[in-house]
Order: structure tokens, then C-alpha cells, then sequence
């Protein structure tokens, strides 16, 4: 397939998720419309989405590269993926109550699709957020659960507590919003109560954040200064262990902040403010972008990052920064030939 059919076929579709495999690039979408799924009592017992995975294979044979897509029905929404290369498995995606998706081969595109794959997922709960940390694959879901990738079939869950004690049954109604760590060692995940779970040296402790109460979490980072960063909607929570610093980010309704991510030394932040960066630990500074590019400007809703690029994710476009420029991985509204004119096409081949 080609750039001009992707651009066809994605517009009943929104990005939702980019992972960078080898040499293959896995753009996630899904439809723009939740379908319901009721219960014998008529309640809803989950939401569905149609999930498409896009590929893109810049290295391949074509000159212009080779984009192929992957589509299920009927997929639960809120899909999010990884890739783990040195253990063999290009891509790894998970839907919001535990379904996988999976491809050893990034030639082949022979995706598995594995159901109900997380077996221990507590009834109607979630999986909120995956991350690689040291090689190895987490995901952090409802009901307070973590789970370890061992096979696309087999996810191991990490007991932080007894489940039976009147402690866990509080906690079985919370969940996890999301998950990093510097190590398999020093693992970090917040609930939405506040309170702070870490495993270091060998145990899971907890600890409840200082006015993370209320707070509606987004998103945990670790970042290569040694510092563990929590974003809510409205703040921004620094520090390791039981140490934290509080940064007050927005306090009106529309002050929201969407999503961030650790790239090149910088933390980064998406909201109501555009891009920003963490100055001094005290403020944000604007990041713009070029002023003579026909880039897409608004639309964004999540940050992703790797070595090589900071990954901006809209509906109907991914933005990539490698610290100096910016360039476009997809946009519905422009042809490849009209990104390429202006220079600012993702073709690694043009290092």
C-alpha cells in the first residue's frame, strides 16, 4: 500500500499511539465512536472500538517505502502498544480489558491476535498503561494490579498486597493509571487516590502523595536526571520515593495537561498551552514550531518519546522532533508529495 491509500482509508479513524519497532514504524488508530457492549441487564459491561495498526516500512524496496495496515473488529478501545526488539517481538499492543496483539516478524506482518489474554484481570477492570522497563514488558490496570509480559498468553501478576485483608478489598476498587521505572528493581505506579506504589530493594512499599488527593493522574516518567515525574491535570509531582516537590501547572477548569514524556534530557508537556518544556523546575517555556512548515496545529493529545524522537500524536497526525526539527510521520490532509516538497517528510533514509 501506499501513503495515499493510508490517507484514504484513516479518515473514519483517530491516532491513538506510535511505536517505533526496528525498521518499522506501528501507527495505532482507532474508530471515532464508541460502540457498546451490554450486559443480560442492559448495562454496559465495556466499550469497542475497530482498531487498525498501520505499518510503515521506510527500508523496504520501494522507493518511497511500503505502508501496510492490520484491522480488527470489534477490538476494546484505548489501545496502546511497545516494542521489544531484543527479545524478538516487534510489537506488543494491549486494548483496554486485556486483549493482545502481537508480531515477531516485521517483514512478515503475521500479526497474532490473543483474547482474554490476561487471565487475572479482575472482572471489568482495565489496563491503563504499559511500559518497557530493562527489556521486559508492564502493564498497570484496575482493580490495583501490575502484570509482567511472559508470553502474549501468560501475564504474571506482581502481588503488591493481600487482596483478602480489609486493606486490599479498599484498594481492589482503584486502579493504576500508570507505570515506569529505572529498573526491574525500582519500579514506580500511582492509583487514582494519590498514593504512590514503589518496588525497591526486593518490596513494594506505598506512600500517599502530598496533594495528590484529588488530583485526576495522566501519566509517570522516569527520567535520566534520577528523578520520578507524576502528572495530573493540574500538577506536576517531582521527586523519588517519599521526597516530592509539588509544581502547580493550571488551576482553571481549562488548564489541562494532557500528556508528557522524558526526551534528551528534558521533560516535555502537552495541554491547553501547546508544547512546553520544564524550566528550573518552576516553570513551563514554549517549544513552536518552525513558523515557514505547513504543520498540522492543533488536534494533539498524547506524547510519546524514544532516543530519536520526541512523538506528538493528534487525531489525524504524528508530529516527530529530534531535538532541532521537526518533521511529519502521517497527516490526513497532506499528501506525502506535498510533505516532501516542504522537507519535512519522516524519511530516515535522508540522515
Amino acid at each position: 500500500m501506499k501513503y495515499k491509500n493510508i490517507q484514504t482509508n484513516s479518515k473514519q479513524y483517530c491516532f491513538i499511539d506510535v511505536v517505533f519497532g526496528k525498521e518499522c514504524v506501528f501507527l495505532l488508530a482507532e474508530t471515532k465512536a464508541n460502540k457498546r457492549v451490554l450486559n443480560d441487564k442492559g448495562r454496559v459491561e465495556r466499550y469497542t472500538e475497530d482498531v487498525v495498526i498501520y505499518t510503515y516500512r521506510p527500508f523496504s524496496d520501494d522507493t518511497k517505502g511500503k505502508w501496510n495496515k492490520q484491522a480488527y473488529k470489534g477490538l476494546d478501545k484505548d489501545f496502546k502498544g511497545v516494542a521489544l526488539p531484543s527479545k524478538d517481538l516487534a510489537f506488543c499492543g494491549v486494548s483496554l480489558y486485556g486483549n493482545v496483539v502481537s508480531l515477531r516478524d516485521e517483514e512478515q506482518q503475521n500479526f497474532t491476535l490473543t483474547e482474554n489474554a490476561i487471565t487475572n484481570l479482575i472482572e471489568y477492570e482495565a489496563v491503563y498503561d504499559i511500559s518497557v522497563i530493562d527489556d521486559e514488558i508492564y502493564i498497570s490496570c484496575g482493580g490495583s494490579q501490575v502484570f509482567k509480559y511472559i508470553a502474549d498468553d501468560n501475564w504474571e501478576e506482581l502481588e503488591l498486597f493481600d487482596k483478602e485483608s480489609d486493606f486490599g478489598k479498599r484498594l481492589i476498587n482503584r486502579w493504576f493509571k500508570g507505570i515506569a521505572g529505572f529498573s526491574r528493581d525500582e519500579i514506580y505506579t500511582i492509583n487514582n487516590k494519590g498514593i504512590l506504589w514503589f518496588y525497591d530493594k526486593g518490596q513494594w512499599q506505598h506512600y500517599e502523595l502530598p496533594e495528590g488527593k484529588y488530583e485526576h493522574f495522566v501519566k509517570i516518567t522516569c527520567g535520566t536526571d534520577d528523578r520520578v515525574y507524576i502528572l495530573s491535570k493540574t500538577k506536576l509531582f517531582i521527586g523519588k520515593h517519599k521526597n516530592w516537590e509539588t509544581l502547580t501547572i493550571g488551576e482553571r477548569p481549562y488548564d489541562l495537561v494532557e500528556s508528557m514524556a522524558w526526551f534528551k534530557g528534558k521533560l516535555y508537556l502537552w495541554g491547553y498551552f501547546g508544547l512546553c518544556t520544564l524550566k528550573d523546575d518552576k516553570r513551563l517555556e514554549k517549544v513552536r514550531l518552525d513558523k515557514d512548515k505547513n504543520y498540522p496545529r492543533k488536534g494533539f493529545h498524547t506524547l510519546r518519546a524514544n532516543d530519536d524522537y520526541l512523538i506528538l500524536i493528534g487525531d489525524d497526525a504524528v508530529l516527530l522532533f529530534n531535538g532541532k526539527h521537526w518533521s511529519v510521520l502521517f497527516d490526513k490532509n497532506q499528501t506525502e508529495e506535498e510533505l516532501r516538497e516542504q522537507g519535512i517528510f519522516y524519511d530516515p533514509r535522508k540522515k
